[in-house]
């Protein structure tokens, strides 16, 4: 947030001058954070997700039973991971499910800043070892309280790879 804005809410009348002597260091930080989450490298692949088609009714094209097994799906769960700002969760979440409840891009861009690499489409054929290798990558205090809220759930003979790809 820029400090006169911030300024102005808390009623100061100098421009963000007071605000800017007492927090201003706190930028240089927010900065550096924040320039850690931003990439200019072009993506090695680009996967786009297909939009809903819009009838003229206006609903989307997702059938009944896709929206019941996700209905399902997201029941069997206490901690909505799925809408989490946290990728670890999404991440972890989904890879543990066989019903696709978040988005194909959604999920690889969690899978990328969860496994701190590109992780490509072709890999959901083998989430054992994506969830082998995230256990591997993540601190075991970190993991341990992504367990807590997302139990582990082992996924059925349909493979995430077999959504995706369809």
């Amino acid at each position: 947030m820029d400090i006169p804005t911030v300024s102005r809410w808390l009623g100061h009348k100098d421009g963000g001058a007071l605000a800017m002597k007492r927090y201003g260091h706190l930028r240089q930080e927010h900065s550096f954070a924040m320039i850690k989450r931003v990439s200019f490298d072009k993506p090695e692949v680009i996967v786009s997700q297909p939009k809903p088609a819009e009838t003229e009714t206006g609903k989307s094209s997702v059938s009944a039973d896709d929206r019941r097994a996700i209905a399902k799906a997201k029941a069997k769960y206490g901690y909505p991971w799925w809408v989490s700002e946290n990728p670890l969760e999404v991440f972890w979440g989904q890879i543990h499910e066989t019903v696709w409840i978040v988005p194909v891009e959604k999920f690889l861009e969690t899978a990328k800043q969860a496994m701190g690499r590109q992780v490509f489409k072709q890999e959901f054929a083998d989430r054992p070892a994506l969830a082998d290798e995230f256990s591997a990558r993540t601190p075991e205090a970190t993991l341990n309280e992504i367990l807590a809220k997302i139990p582990a759930q082992r996924p059925a003979t349909a493979s995430c790879a077999e959504t995706a790809a369809s």
